[in-house]
């Protein structure tokens, strides 16, 4: 008996790779996992209505059989084999209108608060994964907000996702619908400043717009627990390690991080490293750019994507930024040491002197 086929299907959008690592690529067996061999013939339906993009039939067929709102699919997502909901299948592809999502929750109201079993994923947090349109992920707040609380089974809330995945719009959205996620971590004690800091931060000319993280929105997650700029993962790196370790990293982000907590500068990591040594590493520049007259680097400006635009400069005067950041906050440090030694030394004396006048008094009697 030969074995069965399985056909791989790109949506159109999703099946890419970025620079973030997002594994996007899913795949639908044809053999739709079902227990009900009446219903087989309506849910291999849904999966070719979905893979066809046929929106209006899939209406019609999720109004007249509602019961293949609750079967399970089976589906790939971050190298792991998934049984989930259609509404978690819809919502990975941002072409879905949301009428649909609505017809498959009014079907099956529990979609929108069932995890998949191997992941702990909700519908929620697969459509972060896989770049929703921000229609979709509003109407996914709206049904059922408590999801932004929930975490995956690695620690990721939805804000994780939203930082390392979604467009600036999303991430807006999530972070302003629970902004108490800012304070959660993951399981590698990764805030989600740390996970901006360390796949968003880095400036890419080939990077579409709407996927460029501004300026305001990192300034937002900072302020919506402001700790996380002290507090360092499991390698020890604050969130100004991770932004100054690329290869091209954004001053802009470096400026806040480094106004915020400046003594972070002077922090060392595991490996013994501060900030300043870690953009050294990616030293060369990666294409010519345009520097500012003078070398100045301008202290304001609006934080949108389209100023963030006209911004860029090149490694040379970002490090230079960050090296005179850093010679500035030690020579600080060097002037509060010498006057905490020289407060220390001079409360000293008196004590000193009475241990001396004990010894000469053993001495001599």
């Amino acid at each position: 008996m030969a074995p069965k086929e399985e056909a791989h299907l790109s949506l159109g959008g999703l099946n890419r790779e970025d620079s973030y690592g997002k594994d996007i690529v899913v795949e639908f067996p044809r053999k739709v996992e079902g227990q009900d061999q009446g219903q087989r013939h309506e849910q291999e339906e849904l999966v070719h209505l979905f893979e066809t993009f046929r929106w209006d039939d899939l209406m019609k067929l999720i109004e007249e059989h509602p019961q293949v709102a609750r079967c399970r699919i089976k589906m790939i997502c971050q190298g792991e084999n998934c049984f989930v909901t259609p509404l978690h299948l819809f919502v990975s592809c941002s072409k879905c209108p949301v009428t649909v999502l609505e017809a498959l929750v009014t079907a099956y109201p529990a979609a929108v608060s069932t995890a998949e079993p191997r992941g702990g994923r909700y519908p929620l947090h697969m459509a972060l994964l896989k770049d929703a349109a921000a229609n979709q992920i509003e109407y996914l707040l709206a049904t059922w907000k408590d999801a932004t609380l929930h975490a995956d089974s690695t620690g990721h809330v939805p804000l994780h996702l939203a930082v390392e995945y979604a467009s600036d719009v999303v991430i807006q959205q999530v972070l302003s619908a629970c902004p108490a996620a800012a304070a959660m971590k993951t399981s590698r004690d990764r805030y989600a400043l740390h996970l901006l800091t360390a796949s968003r931060c880095e400036w890419n000319t080939d990077e579409e717009e709407s996927l460029i993280v501004s300026r305001i929105t990192v300034r937002d997650i900072i302020q919506a627990h402001p700790e996380a700029v002290k507090l360092p993962d499991l390698q020890g790196r604050l969130p100004l390690h991770l932004a100054a370790g690329h290869p091209s990293p954004r001053w802009d982000v470096l400026q806040l991080l480094c106004d915020e907590h400046p003594e972070g500068l002077l922090v060392q990591d595991e490996d013994h490293k501060i900030p300043l040594q870690l953009l050294k590493r990616f030293a060369s520049c990666h294409g010519t750019t345009t520097t500012p007259a003078e070398g100045q680097l301008p202290m304001d400006f609006s934080g949108t994507v389209a100023s963030l635009q006209n911004h860029h400069y090149d490694n040379d005067v970002v490090s230079a930024f960050l090296r005179d950041r850093t010679a500035t906050e030690k020579r600080k440090h060097n002037v509060f040491h010498k006057l905490f030694t020289r407060r220390t030394s001079h409360k000293k004396k008196p004590a000193e002197a009475a241990v001396a006048a004990v010894d000469l008094m053993n001495c001599y009697g």
